[in-house]
C-alpha cells in the first residue's frame, strides 16, 4: 500500500459522515410514541372505573407493569363537568393516572358522550357543546401526561352504562368531530381514536366510515373478541377503510376471550383439544401474533381487573403467563 496514511484519513472521513446518520436513524425509530414489542403497543384494561382508590391503583399499576405491558385503558370518570362551562374535578382520576405514570404506563383514556355527561335531552346542539367542553377540559388538564383519547365505547349497542343506544352513525361522527377538534386545539400532537364498535367486521363500522369518521380520528378504533380472530375480521375493516379512502392505523381498545365460551368443533374450532383457561391463554398469544402480522397500532386486552367474573385475568395463571410472554416479547 503506497499511501496508508491517506487511505486511513479517507476511511475516517467516510465513517464520520455515515455514523451520525446511522445514529440519527436509530433515534428516529425510538421516536414513535408508545411503540412496543415489534411495533405493536400491548396493554390491558385496568379496571379502575370500579375502584379508583390509591391502594387499588398502585396494585393495578404494579401488576400490569410486571407483565411488561406498556399501556392501559382507563376512563375519564367521576369528574363532573357534565355541561358546558362547568369546571371539572380531576382529583379522583389524578390518583389513578399518577400511579400508572409512576410505573411507566401510557394512558389510553375513554371520554364518553352517553354517560357522565348532560345530554341536554339529546338536543344535538347543546349535547355536542357539552361534550366538546368536557373533551377540551380533560385534554388541557392532562396535556403533558395523557396523549391518547378514545371517543365513547361501543356506540353500536346500548351498553351497561350508556343512557341510550345504539347511536346513528351520523350522531357518532358529530360527537367524534366535536371531541377531535376540542383536543386538537389543546395540542395537535395528542392522538384521538375513533369510537370503537363491538367488532371489526360489523356493518356499523362501514357506516361510520361512510359517514366520514376517518376525517376526525388519528386511528380507527374497534373491539375484537373470540371467533372474530378466526374470521380475520380486521381484513374486512381495512377493506371498508380502503373503500372510503381512510388510510389510518387500526387500534383495538378491547379484545379477549371468555373461557366459558369454549365450544369444541364450533365457531372456535381451532381450540379443539383445549379447555377453558387453556383456550384463553392460546387465544391471547394468537391475538398478539395476529396483531403483529396485521401491523396494528395497539391492542388492549380485556380485562385485568373487572366486575365481570371470569373476564378478570388477574386470577388466571394461564392468562397471566400468556400476557407476560406477550409483554416481554418471548414468542
Amino acid at each position: 500500500m503506497k499511501h496508508p496514511k491517506l487511505l486511513f484519513l479517507c476511511c475516517a472521513f467516510i465513517l464520520s459522515a455515515i455514523l451520525p446518520v446511522s445514529f440519527a436513524c436509530a433515534d428516529l425509530k425510538t421516536d414513535v410514541p408508545q411503540r412496543g414489542d415489534r411495533n405493536v403497543i400491548f396493554g390491558v384494561n385496568d379496571g379502575t372505573g370500579y375502584d379508583d382508590s390509591q391502594e387499588f391503583s398502585q396494585m393495578v399499576s404494579k401488576r400490569i407493569s410486571a407483565l411488561g405491558l406498556t399501556a392501559v385503558r382507563t376512563g375519564a370518570d367521576k369528574m363532573k363537568c357534565e355541561r358546558e362551562g362547568e369546571p371539572c374535578d380531576f382529583s379522583r382520576r389524578d390518583v389513578v393516572i399518577q400511579e400508572h405514570l409512576a410505573k411507566g404506563l401510557a394512558l389510553h383514556m375513554v371520554i364518553a358522550f352517553r354517560w357522565e355527561l348532560d345530554v341536554a335531552g339529546y338536543d344535538p346542539v347543546q349535547w355536542t357543546k357539552n361534550y366538546a367542553w368536557k373533551c377540551g377540559q380533560v385534554a388541557h388538564h392532562w396535556k403533558d401526561t395523557v396523549r391518547y383519547y378514545i371517543v365513547d365505547n361501543e356506540p353500536d349497542i346500548r351498553g351497561r352504562d350508556a343512557k341510550r343506544g345504539p347511536e346513528t352513525p351520523e350522531t357518532v361522527v358529530r360527537m367524534q368531530k366535536a371531541c377531535y377538534e376540542a383536543i386538537k386545539r389543546v395540542d395537535p400532537g395528542i392522538l384521538v381514536e375513533s369510537a370503537p364498535a363491538t367488532r371489526p367486521n360489523t356493518q356499523y363500522n362501514r357506516a361510520l366510515l361512510k359517514a366520514g369518521i376517518g376525517k376526525y380520528a388519528d386511528l380507527i378504533g374497534t373491539h375484537m373478541y373470540g371467533g372474530q380472530l378466526r374470521e380475520d375480521a380486521i381484513a374486512t375493516l381495512r377493506k371498508w377503510m380502503a373503500e372510503f379512502g381512510v388510510n389510518k392505523p387500526v387500534a383495538i381498545s378491547e379484545c379477549g376471550s371468555d373461557p366459558n365460551w369454549f365450544n369444541p368443533g364450533g365457531s372456535d374450532g381451532e381450540w379443539k383439544g383445549k379447555h377453558g383457561r387453556e383456550a384463553r391463554a392460546l387465544w391471547l398469544r394468537d391475538m398478539a401474533a395476529y396483531a403483529r402480522r396485521k401491523k396494528l397500532h395497539n391492542v388492549l386486552f380485556f380485562s385485568m381487573f373487572s366486575i365481570h367474573g371470569d373476564w378478570e385475568m388477574d386470577k388466571d395463571r394461564a392468562a397471566l403467563a400468556a400476557l407476560k410472554d406477550i409483554g416481554h416479547g418471548r414468542f
